[in-house]
């Protein structure tokens, strides 16, 4: 019932502005008002009629109860990743190894004032290894396009790796923030893949992170790329195109 209201009223809004000029014309002869009152009338209303249309044409995030009610799909998604994850690992590492511990997670778009005021992604969903959690620092930081792998992911639509030991894949912690680095600064590779829509739009990002390096995660490896590859493909579906309301 309230978005049938607020469909109405939204159409009404435009219907009458639309008509101001006969509006005004009438009010005109009537005398009620004279011809500068009539320009200053005509303005307001076609700009509440420009900021009305806008305001309908901009992205339309969704509320955290949307989040939320995803969750176990999406963390589902995230879990069976993981596993699968680590048994490409015991292949290729043997069985008794000690493996690295490695965490998933999927950041969205979030938007503030339906992105009038900024986007910037936010960790929503994640699967860790038992015992190993993400910090509230983690959760509640902020990335911008170009930020950090995810965010190079976000802007650029490519994957985006990092290695803290090797000098041709730490260039994403030069991009960090000050408090990004605070935050993150101890981690020691990560993998970086955009959520793609069908219409080629980034609809979030899934990360792989690890406090070590590439040697151990093998993030760099075809198995590892494959298998990431196509659970971001199937992330796609439970993600929402215009991201989520700050």
């Amino acid at each position: 019932m309230a978005r049938t209201l607020k469909g109405a009223s939204s159409v009404l809004f435009a219907l009458f502005t639309a008509t101001a000029w006969a509006w005004t014309t009438v009010l005109k002869d009537l005398g009620w008002i004279n011809d500068i009152q009539r320009a200053w009338g005509l303005g307001i209303l076609t700009l509440l009629l420009a900021i009305q249309q806008t305001y309908l044409v901009l992205p339309k995030p969704v509320n955290r109860g949307l989040v939320e009610a995803r969750r176990p799909v999406t963390q589902q998604h995230l879990s069976t990743f993981l596993f699968r994850y680590y048994e490409i690992l015991k292949e290729a590492r043997g069985a008794n190894t000690a493996q690295p511990a490695v965490r998933v997670n999927v950041m969205l778009p979030t938007r503030r004032l339906r992105g009038l005021l900024g986007t910037r992604l936010r960790i929503y969903y994640v699967a860790c290894p038992s015992g190993i959690l993400y910090g509230d620092g983690e959760l509640t930081l902020e990335w911008g396009k170009d930020e950090g792998t995810c965010g190079y992911a976000w802007g650029h639509k490519v994957i985006s790796p990092y290695d803290s030991s090797n000098p041709q894949l730490s260039l994403p912690a030069k991009r960090l923030s000050p408090r990004q680095l605070q935050v993150v600064g101890t981690i020691g590779s990560t993998l970086s893949l955009p959520i793609m829509s069908s219409e080629g739009a980034v609809l979030g990002i899934m990360n792989l992170d690890s406090k070590q390096n590439v040697s151990d995660t093998l993030f760099s490896e075809t198995a590892v790329y494959t298998l990431a590859e196509a659970c971001a493909r199937e992330l796609a579906a439970q993600c929402f195109p215009d991201g989520v309301a700050a």
